[in-house]
């Protein structure tokens, strides 16, 4: 027993020609992938919103908390709490926070560029170090997307 065949249509009879027809469909392909690939939509679709809860204790920052891994577009919070009054500074991001003893504080930044940026302790007493902790209480590394 054959198979029936159905009737191929002809673009004669559909009444396009074979060129508007390929145009109707590489059009459809490029809008498609000027949707889906669109930065704005990737880039929206892919932000998260990172929120970090840290506590500094004796000029060093409390548990293993060392370094905050980001990826760039993240909106970042970092929530602090201190037991002496200190200012802390991110480097690289100008983000500056005073910090009351036993005040918690928040510091809220788009990560916008990669690269690994240290968070330093500015102190009043230490005028002679230029207002710097010896070294960062923690590192934030902004990884590319």
């Amino acid at each position: 027993m054959l198979s029936e065949r159905r009737p191929r249509l002809c673009l004669v009879e559909s009444g396009l020609s074979r060129r508007d027809y390929l145009r109707s469909k590489g059009g459809l392909v490029i809008t498609a992938m000027l949707a889906l690939f669109s930065p704005q939509t990737v880039g929206a679709q892919q932000a998260q919103r990172r929120k970090f809860s840290l506590a500094i204790s004796r000029g060093q920052v409390a548990g293993n908390n060392r370094t905050i891994k980001v990826l760039e577009g993240d909106l970042v919070e970092l929530q602090w709490i201190a037991d002496e009054k200190l200012t802390l500074h991110l480097h690289g991001y100008d983000v500056i926070l005073e910090l009351m003893a036993g005040e918690p504080g928040t510091m809220d930044f788009t990560a916008h560029a990669a690269g690994r940026y240290p968070v330093a302790i500015h102190r009043s007493t230490d005028h002679k170090k230029g207002g710097h902790h010896k070294s960062a209480v923690l590192h934030v590394e902004v990884h590319p997307r």
